[in-house]
């Protein structure tokens, strides 16, 4: 009998997380699913120069490799980079490049039997989700769903109707 190839999971970061900082954060997880599963994290687009550090401190990221810095995958404002669930946004700036990227990862990267989201990286796992069972051809509908501390995204780069209905994969 052959061996069963180990799962690959594409990981989509929050707000204000890089790539390298989720993939720490995603430390046990990876080693608990060792040999059963591949973590494949990828963080926003869009870096945030001006991110709070530690104990809310401005920090200066123009010195960090870029994959440290913290990034996001659309903003809620259109001119300042920031992002609150809490508020119907008046804009989803940032949301087309932040599709186009995954899409990129998902073909380029792939395949995958399932995505991870968290925060804002969940709202987005369960667009794109939305998207796929809606027949976009950019988001092949995966296995599975993982959300973690996500949201339902609001605002104009939204499809309402998309996410009203249910996600007909496991979550």
């Amino acid at each position: 009998m052959a061996a069963q190839r180990p799962l690959r999971v594409l990981c989509l970061a929050g707000f204000r997380q890089s790539e390298r900082g989720f993939r720490e954060k995603t430390g046990a997880l990876r080693k608990a699913l060792r040999a059963r599963a591949e973590l494949v994290c990828l963080s926003g687009p869009h870096p945030l120069p001006d991110a709070p550090g530690p104990e809310g401190a401005r920090s200066d990221f123009g010195s960090c490799p870029p994959e440290e810095q913290p990034r996001g995958w659309w903003f809620s404002e259109q001119e300042a980079d920031v992002f609150s669930a809490l508020e119907e946004p008046a804009v989803c700036r940032g949301l087309e490049e932040s599709l186009g990227m995954v899409a990129q990862a998902l073909s380029r990267l792939g395949p995958f039997d399932g995505l991870l989201g968290f925060s804002q990286g969940a709202a987005l796992a369960a667009f794109i989700c939305a998207l796929g069972q809606a027949g976009d051809p950019r988001f092949p509908l995966p296995r599975f769903i993982i959300l973690v501390s996500g949201f339902c995204p609001r605002g104009l780069g939204f499809k309402e109707s998309i996410l009203q209905r249910p996600l007909s994969l496991p979550s």
